[in-house]
């Protein structure tokens, strides 16, 4: 779909593959429109796109088109009976709608954390769920908050523990690194409707929205979607991010370039062998989980470490920790019998802590750059497994934590995170007494030194 002659009908749209090119033209039942950026593209579902003259097109297709188009229109009449700014709506269509834009408009951050938990209140209060609460759902424009994508509203009593279960759902959607958001938004949401829960049972929701969400996540890691592509490939599963699958075919065809006589080992061990290769002139880091022998492979089969390692670094970029961004993983060999498997990583480079440190100091900034890692896990209940400083890259004035095939989200012991980051340096060594301090000043951490 290229060109800027391009016309496509309703039906060959709802054929489209995941990735539209633009610009094109969308003809439907005689009426054309330029589409110039495509913001959302749910294949066979729902096309959001930017058209001229300006506005913001949403087209349905497929089987129950009808139906989302009505949910759409029920969610805008929610909004308005509720109160809520929400794009006015332009012209409609038997399978359409044409949005004002809001051209300087801005999705949600942190900072509007009020602002969106008393809207939310607001619609809950006028009997209404939201349903679909992502930041990409809630605009700023000129100061004032919108709410738009209402497909998902549903008309109900809104009970207390449905409301603030939603409300949990919206904290959910932030980076850890926001911080605790429990209090400010429990405070917002109770000036407009009155609620008993206090901020540390919102905080427990909190936690299980966070679960959930990654859960779904990493499932739709699993399958081909909007953002991931899987592929088979002689006996080969290959999961890539589908915007780097061109990356991920260079494997399929170079695995053994990358790992011959010319490779750039970084780690040459009996059970990983790591090397850093060029691709495009891009350097990227890849992990080789080696099969060592028969009853090694026979445990490859109940524990996958390279699965295991990607879902985790996507879960961490998830949550916004900084990590290697992971880019592709390919498994070889059958399910029941599974052979080498490879991660690649995007190559954060070589200056890590171990050599920050040892002239036997670090500054404070630093050392709290180091602990800000930590509690960033410790946050979203996340223990890493392998607090070796050689695992802690530099990054501008911060860190990028890495080698998270011990990762664990559920359970797990985050005083040994602790205790292992500081026995990288001797007892009474400066670096350690400085850490340690570090530790001991950040709120989340100061009950697990010991």
């Amino acid at each position: 779909m290229a060109g800027e002659t391009n016309t496509v009908g309703l039906a060959e749209l709802e054929a489209a593959p995941n990735t539209l090119e633009v610009p094109f033209q969308l003809s439907i039942a005689g009426r054309t429109f330029d589409v110039t950026r495509v913001l959302r593209w749910l294949p066979g579902k729902r096309l959001t796109a930017l058209v001229e003259p300006a506005g913001v097109l949403k087209v349905f297709v497929g089987e129950r088109s009808t139906a989302r188009l009505g949910r759409e229109r029920a969610g805008i009449e929610a909004f308005h009976l509720s109160g809520l700014a929400t794009p006015a709506v332009l012209e409609t269509g038997a399978s359409w709608l044409l949005f004002e834009h809001l051209p300087s408009a801005e999705h949600a951050t942190a900072a509007l954390v009020s602002p969106l938990a008393a809207g939310l209140a607001t619609l809950h209060a006028a009997g209404f769920l939201h349903g679909d609460l992502h930041l990409g759902n809630f605009l700023q424009h000129r100061g004032v908050l919108h709410f738009i994508d209402g497909d998902s509203v549903v008309q109900r009593s809104v009970s207390e523990d449905a409301g603030l279960a939603e409300l949990a759902i919206l904290l959910a959607q932030f980076p850890v690194a926001a911080g605790d958001l429990t209090a400010e938004a429990l405070a917002a949401y109770a000036e407009v409707r009155p609620v008993r829960a206090d901020a540390a049972a919102l905080g427990g929701r909190l936690n299980e929205a966070r679960r959930k969400r990654i859960d779904y996540y990493l499932a739709k890691s699993r399958r081909s979607c909007t953002e991931f592509e899987i592929l088979h490939d002689a006996g080969r599963r290959l999961a890539c991010r589908r915007q780097q699958l061109k990356l991920g075919r260079y494997f399929l065809d170079h695995l053994d370039a990358a790992f011959g006589a010319q490779a750039r080992f970084l780690k040459q061990g009996r059970s990983a062998t790591v090397v850093r290769v060029f691709v495009d002139g891009q350097p990227l880091i890849v992990k080789r989980y080696n099969v060592k022998g028969f009853t090694h492979r026979l445990r490859r089969i109940f524990k996958r470490r390279a699965r295991r390692s990607w879902e985790a670094a996507l879960t961490l970029e998830f949550l916004g920790i900084p990590t290697a961004r992971p880019v592709a993983l390919l498994e070889t060999g059958p399910v029941y019998w599974p052979g080498p498997a490879y991660l690649v990583f995007e190559d954060l480079g070589d200056d890590d802590l171990a050599g920050l440190t040892a002239g036997g100091s670090i500054d404070v900034s630093s050392a709290d750059a180091v602990v800000w890692l930590l509690r960033l896990l410790r946050r979203a209940g996340i223990v890493h497994g392998d607090m070796k400083s050689t695992n802690f890259l530099r990054q501008g004035e911060g860190f990028a934590l890495i080698d998270v095939d011990g990762l664990t989200r559920h359970g797990g012991d985050a005083a040994k995170d602790v205790a292992r980051l500081l026995a990288n340096w001797p007892e009474g060594s400066a670096v350690r007494d400085t850490v340690r301090a570090a530790i001991v000043r950040a709120p989340e951490l100061e009950a697990l030194v010991r």
